[in-house]
């Protein structure tokens, strides 16, 4: 997860140095999960951060310090990098929407080491075809086979490499949860996910079932930050009948003693197949992922 861009002294999601590193380095930040930002503090000050403007926005809410540290870089746009204080050592870097979460990005560097693609986690799907720095248009062909651009380094998520993983479709995965959530429509719901992303899916679930989706705070301040439909959210546990939480809440939660409560149901929503494969009644597992897998 934490690369150094051959060639270059650009490194990707790695915020520290050893004291006996003397380097400088240029910072590039692919999206706003713990694991890839977790390095980074209050008070850091090792260089310039480098991101898609939407994690900027998320990451200057948990630190406004860093604001003079970092840079928020539109997508689809080709930008000039230095990678020395004497602005002689430059590169360009393309960043695209990687569709794993919001403000997630794949990073394009074009420079004297060559073109290097590092997609930061990311799940493909057909919208790609469409950013043509990455599929020239007069390479594409109906197969959409060897129609990239050639590319001398690539630094690629390999969480679901092995393949015997094979998600479904996004598409596919949200339609099994609506036939699950229509199959008890009188009970509540609760979707055990990480922190940020598959808001997507809230957002369709708001709309198909006519219910506001019930999250925690932060959440929702992370939803009204990037603008994510916020009016289709709540706070309020008495508004809506689906619930968010995480899969760290998850591990205290008891489904049978909900039920004694209320009818309920929990639906765990991940691409790994050890997590959450309880035989209880009323728990459900989607593979809805936001990685992408080998097949």
């Amino acid at each position: 997860k934490m690369s150094l861009i051959p060639g270059t002294n650009i490194l990707v999601d790695k915020f520290s140095q050893t004291s006996n590193d003397v380097n400088s380095y240029v910072y590039f930040l692919s999206h706003f999960h713990t694991d890839h930002y977790s390095e980074l503090f209050e008070d850091w000050s090792l260089g310039i951060i480098y991101m898609s403007d939407s994690t900027r926005v998320l990451l200057l809410d948990l630190y406004p310090s860093l604001k003079t540290r970092t840079v928020g870089l539109e997508l689809n746009q080709k930008h000039q990098i230095f990678l020395d204080k004497e602005r002689t050592e430059t590169v360009q870097v393309t960043l695209f929407d990687s569709n794993h979460c919001p403000g997630s990005v794949m990073m394009l560097f074009e420079g004297r080491m060559g073109r290097v693609l590092h997609t930061g986690d990311f799940r493909f799907c057909d919208e790609f075809f469409n950013y043509p720095q990455l599929f020239p248009r007069e390479l594409m062909n109906d197969e959409k086979r060897k129609c990239s651009v050639e590319i001398d380094h690539l630094i690629m998520d390999a969480t679901f490499a092995d393949p015997i993983k094979d998600h479904p479709k996004r598409q596919e995965a949200y339609e099994g949860i609506c036939r699950i959530i229509k199959k008890h429509l009188n009970y509540r719901v609760y979707l055990f996910v990480y922190l940020l992303g598959k808001e997507e899916v809230f957002s369709g679930l708001a709309k198909q079932f006519k219910t506001k989706i019930v999250v925690d705070k932060d959440r929702y301040r992370k939803i009204e930050l990037l603008g994510l439909e916020p009016e289709l959210y709540t706070t309020d546990p008495e508004e809506g009948w689906i619930y968010i939480k995480t899969k760290e809440q998850r591990k205290t939660m008891d489904i049978e003693k909900f039920n004694e409560e209320q009818p309920t149901i929990f639906i765990t929503m991940s691409g790994r197949a050890n997590e959450d494969n309880s035989t209880k009644r009323n728990i459900f597992k989607s593979y809805y992922s936001s990685h992408s897998n080998a097949n």
